[in-house]
This record gives structure tokens, C-alpha cells and sequence, in this order.
């Protein structure tokens, strides 16, 4: 008899190991993954059993690219070009009001709206990490936090050097934690320097942790990069030494072919954040390219100040859209390259080897999508289905780490109380920036 913490039932489990096996049940023991299975293939008894014959089971979502605690700034400047956006509306914001109160007020809510639209790990930058790490830890959340390293004064610290101070407190306290993986982030080399992209690159390689960085998100920062450095961003960082698998490039939209092919020689992991690019008009990632080339290309949301949204199933869809009529070829993108983007290359790009996929000794992060609604119905293709069909909100279930979070309510987030403290800070905000 094969026993289980926690067995998951699924109409289809999908796995890109597997393949996607009908009547498919999942058996967790602890935190991981212990067997994968067809109902009545073998006996087993289970302490808990969630899912059945309405449900996909699927791994959990990889947001690879968020700035989580801007939940409190979605809708305060919209329709307007990135660095506008940023100079006379976001950064203001964040001078008058992010500390670490703002930060542990607002990530409650960032974490409700990842866990409620599947969404098991994320990848941050932002700043007062060490504080975004308890609170994650405490949710149960997986968390990839980069703390923010940049050559002016933040909310964290007044000068990169102190910035990068905080890091290795930060690194010190939490390295190897079984959820949270610290993490630095230099914001992109049109705010940094070569001597902080080094300093960062030391630390990163010293303790092998990711290294998360913006790259050729806008035309404009390209420019901006030739002009001071006489070669564009990707050339110019791998110049320098500062490429390899540890990078987490987010954006990374105007590459030519050969920059293209230098991300993928050194591994570097792109977090394309298709609906913020669209949103501030700065462009289409070659996301076909990256494809061919085998790259790792990973999907992000951005933050909800510039996307408004932390749903990975709209990014899904909307990757998948923009690629065929980028291209002009309805075959670019297909839906289970674009749902590999959204959880094992997503993974991959986060250091993570055992995460992402439905398979035995995977970590067991894993989410059920309800199937038997209007919209959901017939599934000829779960894969297809998840990324053409499903919303956010047709997820039922949400286990991280062999943990059920949510289940319809919130088991880790007392969201009523969340919600009160959080509005306290909104009212604030629109006092004193809203348009």
C-alpha cells in the first residue's frame, strides 16, 4: 500500500515528464512529489484528498518577474510611456511612502492575488526584502527576493554601497531557507554603474544566488546605453563579465539575433513581461527566437502598477496572442511552450531544478483548475486549454511546498485584516497622487 500526505485527483494532470495522463492522481509525501499516477494503477491511502474528475492538475505558476509590494500603486499613472511613468509618478510615490510598514502591508495582498490565480513562486525586486522574506515565509509563499541595487538613494538605503550592505545581511539571514531564496537586484544598466554590476556579480557568484536586472526593456534605454558605453545593453553587460546562468534579464525586448544567441550560449534567464511591455508601448520580445534557440525563456508579470494585474493565466494567453501576430504566424508560441515558460523555465531561470513540473522528487507545488464551468468546457487539450481558455479564477486549489494555502480561502493570509490595513495606505496614496 503506497501512502500519501496529500493526494491530488485530476480529470488530466499535467505533466511534461508524464505527458498528461487521464484520471491522473498525484501522491505528496512531506514536500515533494512522491508518485504520479493513474486512478486504480496502484492502492494507495491518503491522510488528505483534494481535486476529482472536474479539475486539471497542474505545477503551480512561476511569476519570474514582479515588483509585488506596487500592488498599492496599480492605477496610479496609467497610459503613459515607461519613463515618465517612472520619474514623475512611481518613484515620487515610492520616496513619499515605501518603507517597511508599506512593505508588509502590501504584500498580504500581492501574495492573495498570485495564490487565488495560481501563482506558487515569484521572483521580486523591490526593497526591504529582509522584511518581504518574513512575510512570505510566514504565507508560504516560494519567493525568489531581490533586493533593489541602484546608484541613487532608495527607501532601503541612501547609497549602493549601503545597498549592497543590506544584501549581505539579507543573504546572511536567509540563505537556504526551504522557501525563500535572497537574491540581488541591480535595477539595469541605465541606473547602475560598472562598478555596482561587478560588485553584484561577486556577491551573486560568491553565494550562488540569482542576480535579477531590467535589459533592454525600451528602445530609448538601448540608445541611452550606446551612447555611454558605445555598445547596447546585452553587449555591453557581456562585456564586462557580467552574464551567465545566474542573470534573470526581465524585459529583454529589443535583442537582435546575435545578442539573442549570447543570452542563450550563457544561460541566461529571460523574464519576458509581454502585457507591461504592451501596456507602456515599449515593444514584443522575440519570444519565437528565444524559443528556437533554446533559450530560457521565462514569464513574468511585472508589477501591478504597470501591468494592473498579477494573473499569470492573462499573461499566458496574451504571450501566446502577441507572439502569432508579431510574427504573422499562428504556429509561434504554442500553448505548451508558453505554459513551459510560465512553470519549468520559469524555475530553470530561478535556480530551481526540482521545481516546475509534475514529477517524482519535484518539489510539490502544484494548483487544480475547475473545469466544469461554462467557459471551461469541452477540454480536448488541457495545455491548450490552460492557456487559451482558463482564468485565474477557475483555480480551486493551491499547494506550495506539499502545503494547501488556498482552497477557495485564504488558510495562511487573514485577508479581512489585510485588506483594513491595506486600504489604510491607498487612502494615503490618493490623497496625495492620484490624477
Amino acid at each position: 500500500m503506497n501512502e500519501f500526505d496529500l493526494a491530488i485527483k485530476g480529470k488530466f494532470v499535467v505533466s511534461f515528464f508524464h505527458g498528461v495522463i487521464e484520471n491522473g492522481v498525484v501522491g505528496i509525501k512531506g514536500n515533494r512529489i512522491e508518485r504520479v499516477f493513474r486512478e486504480g494503477e496502484i492502492e494507495y491511502d491518503a491522510k488528505e484528498t483534494i481535486g476529482g474528475d472536474d479539475f486539471i492538475v497542474m505545477p503551480g505558476l512561476v511569476n519570474a518577474h514582479t515588483h509585488a509590494a506596487m500592488i498599492a500603486f496599480r492605477g496610479l499613472a496609467d497610459d503613459l510611456p515607461l519613463f515618465d511613468w517612472l520619474q514623475n509618478y512611481i518613484w515620487p510615490a515610492e520616496a513619499k511612502f515605501v518603507d517597511k510598514k508599506f512593505i508588509r502591508t502590501s504584500l498580504p495582498i500581492a501574495a492573495a492575488e498570485m495564490l487565488s490565480t495560481g501563482t506558487t513562486t515569484y521572483a521580486d525586486m523591490y526593497f526591504f526584502e529582509r522584511d518581504a522574506a518574513e512575510v512570505i515565509s510566514q504565507i508560504g509563499m516560494r519567493a525568489v527576493l531581490a533586493e533593489g541595487v541602484i546608484n541613487f538613494p532608495t527607501p532601503t538605503a541612501s547609497n549602493w554601497k549601503k545597498q549592497l550592505d543590506y544584501v549581505r545581511e539579507f543573504i546572511k539571514d536567509w540563505l537556504g531557507h526551504e522557501l525563500v531564496k535572497p537574491s540581488i537586484g541591480p535595477h539595469a544598466p541605465y541606473t547602475t554603474t560598472p562598478e555596482i554590476l561587478e560588485k553584484s556579480r561577486e556577491l551573486a557568484e560568491k553565494h550562488n544566488i540569482p542576480i535579477q536586472i531590467h535589459v533592454a526593456e525600451t528602445q530609448k534605454e538601448v540608445e541611452e546605453i550606446k551612447e555611454k558605453y558605445g555598445d547596447t545593453p546585452v553587449r555591453y553587460l557581456n562585456s564586462i563579465g557580467f552574464l551567465s546562468e545566474l542573470v534573470v534579464a526581465a524585459h529583454s525586448v529589443w535583442l537582435d539575433d546575435e545578442e539573442i544567441g549570447i543570452f542563450a550560449d550563457k544561460h541566461v534567464g529571460i523574464a519576458s513581461c509581454p502585457q507591461s511591455n504592451a501596456k507602456l508601448a515599449s515593444g514584443v520580445a522575440p519570444h519565437t527566437k528565444y524559443i528556437e534557440k533554446e533559450a530560457v525563456l521565462a514569464l513574468g508579470t511585472d508589477g501591478d502598477a504597470s501591468n494592473n494585474s498579477l494573473d499569470m493565466f492573462q499573461e499566458m494567453k496574451f504571450m501566446a496572442l502577441v507572439c502569432k501576430v508579431h510574427t504573422m504566424e499562428p504556429t509561434s508560441c504554442p500553448a505548451e511552450e508558453v505554459l513551459k515558460s510560465a512553470t519549468l523555465r520559469g524555475a530553470r531561470a530561478l535556480g530551481y531544478h526540482d521545481l516546475g513540473d509534475i514529477r517524482e522528487g519535484y518539489l510539490a507545488d502544484l494548483v487544480t483548475v475547475r473545469i466544469n464551468t461554462p467557459h471551461g468546457t469541452p477540454v480536448y487539450n488541457p495545455i491548450s486549454h490552460i492557456v487559451y481558455a482558463a482564468k485565474g479564477t477557475d483555480i480551486t486549489h493551491v499547494v506550495v511546498n506539499g502545503k494547501l494555502l488556498y482552497d477557495g480561502e485564504f488558510k495562511t493570509i487573514d485577508i479581512e485584516r489585510s485588506f483594513a490595513e491595506f486600504n489604510k495606505i491607498v487612502r494615503k496614496i490618493k490623497d496625495k497622487f492620484s490624477r
